[in-house]
């Protein structure tokens, strides 16, 4: 960013410790009692008071089940669940600090919801604090003379913003959703990272303590989330602008100052590269394959650049925004948004480098925008959504500081400042309470399975199977077959090759008795992906039921070779072993499903059967 003016720019150097220019060192960055304080108290509590209903809350049948309802391996904090925590790549993901954290939750309140919401809520809020000091650190860096002569524009402008920003519906996946708390320690830990690095060289006296903190932030973000590997990437950026330690290619001495700070990288390089190889890994349960696909290469970058576009469209305009974003199969790149997208991307990184010299912290936002995006961005697919809200909430910080930039200059220059000044904080509150009933009536959205799927069906354009495959399944466990079935009858005609769709759609059926039917589509749904589990599993029941006992055993034992702690497999495997009068081959499966998981009623009433018939004349046992 430039100073306000070249006049007002040499009588501040003049006169204040503040009035830093581009090349010379950057001024030390003291923390002091400041009026700004004032407006970040009220920002801090908008951030919370935005996302309050989510305390009234459910979890949702999205993720929530298999990492906390059905998941006991993270219910203590024993050494087992420590250890557990840090070898597992439990739902594809490895986050072990993450999972030490819910480990403390269930202990303070096991598996209520409110618990998990209100930390995820207090996470938030303090992550609204640390950006708002990191957005003043910025800006000072970047506008010495405006942090200089007009500090209140810039504490008004930073909590405008901020608060914008918190309030934001777009923040409503990350805090509303018990799965996602890990995005939010994540951030925290980034942005502490961040803080300490830009200390470190703002502050000769304690570089070298503050260097060593911004890395053990940076690993405690890996820790929680793998999104954190593109920040030494951020901090090169930074090192750009506003910071300029990477000097002119003229100078020699410039070459020499830029080898130490490529040097100095190394170190969180070194700290980034195996949590990405770790991440990749935990995908592999996900199919993953980087930059390949039956798409091509061309259709992941158009998902890439229409992802940066979502998510600046929904900033500015935040409607429709719901909980999944389901990706068209195949993706046709030449398609005329996505052609768009591309262009909007193209011309946006253009415009911001040939303004690199006039407004250099245009360039530097926009770059640690799609340097943070990336990872999700598409070009490594872990999914089926095209886009999603939480990948938004770390990327959107750096275009955030850049808004409360302008904010603050548009509020400190010009004549009539004060006339401005109140019309533009005016507005902005007006912006900020308007976004605050978005996230509440958001928040709604999330209140439970069925509120969540509901409104994703009403949201859906895509074409895609995934939605109506979901919806279908939500209704199954509520219930509802004959509806059930009709979603998920769409969901196979629109892709008749998607697994999930003739897997639920078995389950619907054989809930109703229609056994044969059942069998034709949970074969199906084996056949289009032999590494599911709960196709073998759901398979071997429904042939169970139908007394092909020999068949139902095999498909069992297969849903058990591929995930070894499940339950309801061991179960089934144990009361068709009954029927064949395997009793110790029964007993055997009960006893390790109990093993895994004590309180589950029907392997408990399972082994007391089969104990029984084994030994009739021993009631008792």
């Amino acid at each position: 960013m430039e100073r306000l003016t070249r006049s007002e720019q040499e009588s501040t150097q003049s006169k204040s410790p503040s009035g830093w220019d581009g090349g010379a060192p950057a001024p030390t960055i003291r923390a002091r009692v400041h009026p700004g304080w004032f407006i970040a108290i009220p920002t801090v509590l908008m951030a919370f008071v935005a996302f309050l209903p989510i305390l009234s809350n459910d979890f949702v049948d999205r993720d929530d089940p298999e990492n906390f309802l059905e998941n006991r391996n993270f219910r203590g904090l024993g050494p087992d669940q420590i250890r557990w925590a840090f070898i597992t790549f439990h739902h594809g993901v490895y986050q072990p600090l993450s999972w030490l954290i819910f480990e403390a939750q269930y202990a303070a309140w096991g598996l209520d919801p409110r618990g998990y919401h209100l930390i995820s809520l207090l996470l938030h809020t303090v992550s609204m604090a640390v950006l708002y000091v990191l957005t003043v650190t910025l800006i000072r860096l970047c506008l010495p003379a405006l942090a200089w002569r007009r500090p209140w524009a810039l504490h008004l402008g930073t909590g405008l913003v901020v608060t914008a920003f918190a309030v934001h519906p777009l923040r409503t996946e990350v805090v509303a959703w018990a799965s996602c708390q890990p995005y939010l320690t994540c951030a925290l830990f980034s942005m502490l990272s961040v803080l300490a690095y830009l200390r470190s060289h703002t502050d000769r006296s304690v570089r070298v303590g503050w260097s060593i903190a911004s890395w053990l932030f940076l690993a405690a973000a890996l820790l929680s989330k793998a999104v954190a590997v593109s920040l030494p990437i951020v901090l090169v950026i930074l090192d750009l602008y506003p910071l300029r330690r990477l000097g002119d290619r003229t100078e020699r001495r410039g070459w020499a100052s830029a080898w130490g700070v490529w040097l100095e990288k190394l170190a969180f390089l070194g700290l980034s590269v195996p949590f990405m190889a770790a991440a990749i890994r935990a995908k592999e349960v996900d199919h993953v394959t980087i930059l390949a696909g039956p798409d091509g290469l061309a259709s992941r970058i158009a998902q890439a650049c229409y992802g940066a576009c979502f998510y600046l469209v929904k900033t500015f305009l935040p409607i429709g925004i719901t909980a999944y974003y389901p990706r068209p199969e195949p993706l046709d790149w030449m398609q005329g948004f996505y052609l768009a997208s591309g262009i909007a991307v193209a011309g946006l990184s253009v415009m911001s480098f040939l303004m690199r010299r006039r407004w250099p912290g245009v360039l530097a936002a926009w770059a640690s925008y799609l340097v943070i995006l990336s990872p999700n961005s598409g070009l490594v697919r872990a999914g089926r959504e095209i886009a999603a809200d939480r990948y938004s909430y770390i990327a959107m910080m750096g275009l955030a500081v850049l808004l409360a930039a302008a904010l603050c200059l548009l509020l400190a220059v010009g004549r009539g400042t004060r006339r401005v000044a109140s019309w533009l904080t005016l507005a902005s509150l007006c912006v900020i309470v308007g976004l605050t009933f978005l996230s509440w009536r958001q928040c709604r959205i999330w209140h439970d399975t069925v509120a969540l799927w509901s409104n994703v069906w009403a949201h859906d354009r895509s074409g895609a199977p995934d939605v109506p495959t979901d919806m279908g399944r939500v209704l199954i466990n509520h219930g509802q077959y004959s509806e059930a079935i009709h979603h998920l009858t769409k969901a196979i005609r629109i892709d008749p090759n998607f697994a999930p769709a003739y897997l639920n759609m078995g389950r619907a059926l054989t809930e109703q008795g229609r056994l044969d039917e059942a069998i034709v589509y949970l074969t199906k749904a084996v056949r289009l992906d032999p590494k599911s589990a709960w196709s073998h599993a759901n398979l071997g029941s429904t042939l169970g039921r139908k007394g092909r006992i020999d068949e139902a055993i095999a498909s069992t034992l297969e849903a058990i070779r591929l995930k070894p702690d499940f339950v309801e497999a061991r179960t089934n495997l144990g009361m068709c072993l009954g029927v064949q009068g395997r009793f110790d081959e029964a007993i055997a499966q009960f006893t390790g499903a109990l093993r895994i998981n004590p309180g589950y009623d029907p392997a408990r009433r399972g082994l007391a059967a089969a104990r029984q018939a084994k030994n009739p004349g021993d009631v008792g046992r």
